[in-house]
């Protein structure tokens, strides 16, 4: 899902591959966008929220689900996953792609994670996931634009895209992801009225 926004009101669009308007999108107003409590946007603690869109989606073979696993997974650190978005994939250009890109990614153990995180003053907690390259020698990363894409590890959703350093893929600090931990999930499920299904792919 990629949000636009049009003078005083926003956009969830769906079912895209490119940002042009294709007949496959759909583009639905968002009705309001329900924050986390105590979302520190310094600390980047808590960064999660909820868009409830105006009307609903049409499932079809352009937009589906993606569940939310029932309970907190525990990922292993060098474990492969994937994240996916609209974000900048060229530094110099400084501009958003306008095609969805996905890009394969390595766990980072969170002690390791912390450390380095640490060197910047930046503080990671048990609420997030750390993510790199899974080769050292090449770049691989989200980066700004990116910002609630989803973390998938062996098909479950089990984070979204938070932050990371300004130069996207820098190998020793990887991006950070809030991780979906059961009090994050308890949340969703809480605030959504206990129905999984009005989680839309992100």
């Amino acid at each position: 899902m990629q949000v636009k926004s049009n003078a005083n009101t926003s956009y969830a669009i769906l079912g895209a591959h490119r940002l042009q308007d294709t007949q496959e999108q759909q583009k639905i107003r968002i009705k309001r966008g329900i924050k986390y409590p105590c979302y520190d946007k310094d600390l980047r603690i808590n960064d999660l929220q909820l868009l409830q869109l105006e009307k609903p989606v049409k499932l079809n073979k352009f937009v589906s689900l993606l569940p939310l696993p029932k309970n907190e997974e525990n990922i292993a650190a060098r474990k492969i996953c994937s994240a996916a978005g609209w974000g900048i994939s060229d530094l110099r250009k400084r501009t958003t792609s306008d095609v969805l890109r996905e890009v394969k990614l390595a766990i980072v153990d969170n002690k390791v994670c912390k450390k380095e995180y640490s060197k910047k003053e930046k503080s990671i907690t048990d609420s997030m996931l750390c993510a790199g390259a899974p080769n050292k020698k090449h770049k691989a990363d989200t980066c700004a634009g990116d910002s609630g894409g989803p973390l998938i590890c062996d098909g479950k959703y089990v984070g979204l895209v938070s932050f990371g350093p300004n130069d996207c893929g820098n190998p020793k600090l990887p991006g950070v992801y809030t991780r979906l931990t059961n009090n994050y999930l308890k949340w969703i499920q809480n605030t959504i009225g206990g129905d999984y299904s009005d989680i839309y792919r992100l």
